[in-house]
């Protein structure tokens, strides 16, 4: 169990944080040149790095603070700060998935980021795999060999994507309701939502091939044409996925998204008609 930091991490950290406007004691005056504020990082971080991480935690990327863990176990201040650093990037995370699930509600209703030919253009691959087949979907006779195997596969892809999106979902409207909880509450949250989405990808892997074979000569709706609609649902899911995940960076500035305030405006109406909800429940 190491005692304290490496000297060439003590180094690195000061170095860099010495570039910064970060608050110094009163000693040592406002103006404090680089090289004095990173004399003074130094003596701290070999002397009291409990209080260091008080202090400066928050201007430590995220390999830096990892290499404060090896003292953890020796140092209660250490421990303490780490988790509560830990746990102010969970409410940020939180915030932030919220604040993109509320700009993706207002696109989706208010323009035409979601439409069609816009997603097309961002994901022209994803577009092909999920729309590209237009004879598929307009043609209601029995299907061949070659096209029943290539519509498996479809549907299998397209019961994941189902899943994943569900997934999302319910992964978003429980970090609203619990980004607060304690983290062990958290992880047992965590580990219930984990088995039960294993639990559902099994069940999408457990479907034989004879049902959807079965389904590709006589159409899933008793012989109807195969539904364009379902198709794009699928297609919609996954990049509404795609988006709340900061996969659409070429086109979205998430940066933006995550620190904007009145975003969170949207969320209002949501607690209130969970509080609601839960109080009815109650009752």
């Amino acid at each position: 169990m190491a005692t304290k930091l490496q000297e060439d991490v003590i180094s690195s950290i000061s170095s860099r944080l010495r570039e910064l406007p970060i608050r110094l004691p009163r000693r040592l005056g406002e103006n404090a040149g680089a090289s004095v504020k990173e004399n003074y990082l130094v003596e701290l971080l070999h002397k009291d790095p409990g209080v260091f991480l008080e202090r400066y935690g928050d201007q430590l990327s995220e390999s830096e603070r990892l290499e404060f863990d090896s003292l953890r176990l020796g140092d209660f201040e250490v421990d303490h700060y780490l988790k509560q650093l830990e746990s102010a990037d969970r409410n940020k995370e939180v915030l932030s998935r919220n604040r993109r699930l509320a700009l993706m509600n207002r696109l989706e209703t208010e323009g035409d980021f979601f439409s069609e030919e816009a997603m097309r253009q961002r994901a022209p691959e994803l577009h092909k795999l999920h729309m590209g087949d237009a004879s598929l979907r307009s043609r209601s006779g029995p299907m061949e060999a070659g096209d029943m195997l290539g519509r498996l596969e479809r549907q299998v892809i397209q019961q994941e994507d189902r899943l994943a999106a569900a997934q999302e979902a319910a992964a978003q409207k429980q970090s609203q309701r619990e980004g607060e909880e304690e983290t062990t509450d958290e992880e047992g949250e965590d580990d219930k939502a984990a088995d039960q989405g294993q639990d559902q990808n099994m069940a999408v892997h457990e479907r034989s091939a004879d049902e959807v074979q079965e389904e590709g000569a006589s159409g899933s709706n008793g012989g109807a044409p195969y539904a364009a609609e379902e198709d794009f649902e699928i297609f919609l899911s996954e990049m509404k996925a795609r988006f709340l995940a900061g996969k659409e960076s070429d086109f979205i500035d998430y940066t933006a998204i995550d620190a904007d305030a009145s975003l969170d405006e949207d969320w209002a109406a949501v607690a209130d008609q969970d509080a609601q909800e839960r109080y009815f429940d109650a009752d």
